[in-house]
């Protein structure tokens, strides 16, 4: 089970074991207390791009820090987040999705450690299978200097 790669844990055991920060400035309760983190360097996370290319820094965006978007307060905490997917095939499913193909163009696929940041299951109404990722500055750091982009399709 892909799951199983990834450690159940608490925000605050996540944070007192690593000491990160993070990428954005959150608001309250966010990211969630009941969080998954990776458990080594040979874990994933999966993005969709709307670049045919490769990937853009607007990628690792999230919906809360781009412009003209309207927020839902239910979900605030989850729009500072990225959408992300653990399973590659999921991820490859929802992208035949005909409003998603439309918008995205390719498939990124991101080496991941515990101090990149934790990940929430957040199912949507058409996908189980959707995490949210609230990401670090570290991982930001190192998408700047080293190969972390495993593959772009």
């Amino acid at each position: 089970l892909i799951l199983d790669m990834f450690i159940n844990s608490s925000l605050a055991d996540y944070q007192a074991q690593y000491n990160i920060v993070w990428a954005e400035n959150l608001p309250a309760n966010t990211p969630p207390n009941n969080i998954v983190f990776a458990e080594g360097n040979d874990d994933y996370i999966f993005r969709l791009s709307e670049s045919e290319t490769g990937y853009d820094e607007q990628d690792f965006v999230p919906l809360a820090r781009k412009p003209h978007r309207q927020l839902n307060q239910n979900f605030l905490g989850q729009s500072y987040g990225l959408s992300s997917f653990i399973d590659e095939d999921a991820a490859r499913r929802h992208m035949l999705l005909p409003n998603i193909r439309r918008k995205f163009k390719s498939l990124i696929k991101i080496c991941t450690s515990a101090e990149y940041g934790v990940l929430q299951n957040t199912p949507s109404n058409n996908n189980v299978d959707h995490f949210t990722w609230w990401h670090t500055q570290t991982f930001m750091q190192k998408l700047q200097t080293e190969q972390i982009i495993i593959k772009v399709e």
